[in-house]
């Protein structure tokens, strides 16, 4: 099967009727000209992602203990590449680790003083594009904290019979 008239073009009609064709099975030789899009990556589940890249939140419980403010607690989630919704989707997860290690009143007190720095922020960075990142961050540690003290108080309520 040859195409009359040359070029570009006709060379790569002719590659791809010819792989597509019953009597050639050899892949089109690649034209110079040509351009094709870059290999796919390998595809990798959302979890197993988070898991590779590690949870922001997972050692908040700890720098809570060791009197680490909001900041402290604040700078894994900050340096997370997580997109927004992956960011909320860790801090959730992790929740029952944080409500394993605090008693439900020292949720209570990290979530006030993750409430206050959360107003504080939105006060201050009125209009900030720089601070939206760091708000995102804060959401997701005040979903943490919610989330936490919810498994708290249902871990110390006693279970109605």
């Amino acid at each position: 099967m040859v195409l009359s008239g040359g070029g570009a073009m006709s060379a790569l009609v002719a590659g791809l009727r010819r792989a597509g064709s019953a009597h050639s099975l050899a892949a089109p030789r690649t034209c110079a000209s040509s351009r094709s899009l870059p290999p796919s990556p390998s595809h990798t589940p959302r979890k197993q992602s988070l898991e590779a890249a590690g949870n922001p939140f997972g050692g908040c419980g700890a720098t809570w203990l060791q009197k680490g403010g909001v900041s402290a607690m604040l700078a894994p989630a900050l340096r997370s590449a997580l997109p927004p919704d992956a960011l909320l989707a860790a801090a959730r997860d992790s929740a029952p680790e944080l409500a394993a290690k605090l008693s439900a009143q020292q949720i209570h007190e990290m979530l006030l003083a993750v409430r206050e720095e959360l107003s504080a922020e939105d006060a201050s960075a009125a209009g900030d594009a720089g601070g939206e990142g760091r708000a995102y961050a804060l959401t997701a540690l005040m979903l943490h904290c919610c989330a936490a003290a919810q498994l708290a108080q249902q871990r110390t309520e006693p279970t109605p019979t």
